[in-house]
């Protein structure tokens, strides 16, 4: 089924700060899931220098309609000065999860 619901793909440092942004974005409505996977190494350029470190992934799953706040939440929330906020749209949904996900969306 065609679905308009995306993923926003958020690395995060700790399981703290991951369960506070996901809370957030249950509690306002502006995500029906929030997955948090531990353990990846993520390594980067920072300020001139080659960084690694462990981090954390959140998928967050969101109507397209939610996207602009659920963005604006996460980098309220978010422990990093310039935080990964990147949407993966989700081209087809089972009917009733998305059935649920419409629901659950509505305040």
């Amino acid at each position: 089924m065609p679905s308009d619901f995306s993923f926003l793909y958020v690395p995060i440092d700790n399981q703290e700060n991951a369960q506070k942004v996901a809370h957030g974005l249950i509690e306002q409505k502006l995500a029906i899931c929030v997955n948090i996977i531990p353990a990846v190494t993520s390594i980067y350029e920072w300020e001139g220098k080659i960084e690694s470190g462990s981090e954390l992934i959140m998928m967050v799953k969101t109507h397209k309609n939610k996207i602009q706040s659920a963005r604006e939440t996460i980098a309220s929330l978010h422990p990093y000065k310039v935080p990964c906020i990147a949407e993966v749209p989700i081209n087809a949904l089972n009917s009733s999860y998305q059935q649920w996900a419409e629901a659950a969306l509505k305040a």
